[in-house]
């Protein structure tokens, strides 16, 4: 069977034409203040992709606890909470799950990004995770909250495909085209956002915001009860919830 190589691919689409800061430039002999930074999903899609090869090449627990910004949150497996007591002594798997982001949404200067996608594991089992990447002051971007959820329908239907395509490899009378992974990216709008108030996220167990401020998010634990993360970004009028993820308690 002839196999066709996937094309991957970046679709950006701006809430606003130019970046912040944009203008005719100032006459002869005059100097320009700088720019505010810009948004530049790209640049963090690339990171995502280091980090999942990070953990193929160095080991699944090594990869998040360097790719972690201080105090980073985790929700996995029930837990939620510290990142670093999560990691602490956790022994890395023998295989690392791998993931492939699948949609992004940025601030308009760039210095928060949602990033949601899939992940597998060795045994075949397929999750969706959502992450929120922060730019550091040296200009790295560093995870500053990782949401993992098992996808049990999913799963199942990786697991259908697989066995059509072993099918058709044992009769080799077909060429396999494997599709393209194109990755959905939006920025938020410039035009100056209002200060999220403690009322956008009564139930949350954590909060987090842009520096620019049109992008926010919040997330509620599952140790006790149904949890849940939602991002929102800012349209220039108002907030769009652009994410969301219900969280099942802790046991369920």
């Amino acid at each position: 069977m002839r196999r066709l190589s996937p094309l991957v691919a970046v679709l950006l689409l701006a809430g606003c034409a130019s970046g912040p800061g944009g203008g005719a430039p100032g006459g002869r002999g005059r100097e320009r203040p700088p720019l505010p930074p810009a948004a530049q999903p790209t640049s963090v899609i690339a990171t995502e992709l280091a980090f999942a090869r990070a953990a193929r090449e160095e080991g699944q627990w090594l990869a998040y606890s360097r790719f972690a910004a201080p105090g980073a949150q985790v929700q996995w497996d029930g837990a939620s909470g510290s990142a670093e007591r999560w990691l602490a002594g956790r022994a890395n798997p023998p295989v690392a799950d791998r993931w492939v982001p699948r949609q992004a949404w940025s601030s308009c200067d760039g210095s928060a990004v949602v990033i949601v996608g899939t992940s597998t594991d060795q045994a075949g089992n397929w999750s969706r995770f959502t992450r929120v990447w922060e730019r550091q002051q040296s200009g790295d971007f560093r995870w500053a909250y990782t949401l993992s959820l098992p996808d049990a329908e999913l799963t199942r239907a990786r697991q259908d495909s697989d066995r059509e395509r072993a099918e058709d490899e044992a009769r080799g009378d077909a060429i396999l085209v494997e599709a393209g992974n194109f990755i959905r990216a939006k920025v938020a709008d410039c035009t100056p956002a209002p200060t999220p108030s403690a009322t956008d996220a009564t139930d949350a167990g954590g909060t987090g915001v842009s520096k620019d401020r049109t992008l926010r998010w919040d997330w509620a634990p599952s140790n006790a009860g149904p949890g849940r993360f939602a991002a929102f970004s800012w349209n220039g009028t108002g907030w769009d919830a652009v994410h969301s993820e219900p969280v099942a308690a802790a046991g369920e």
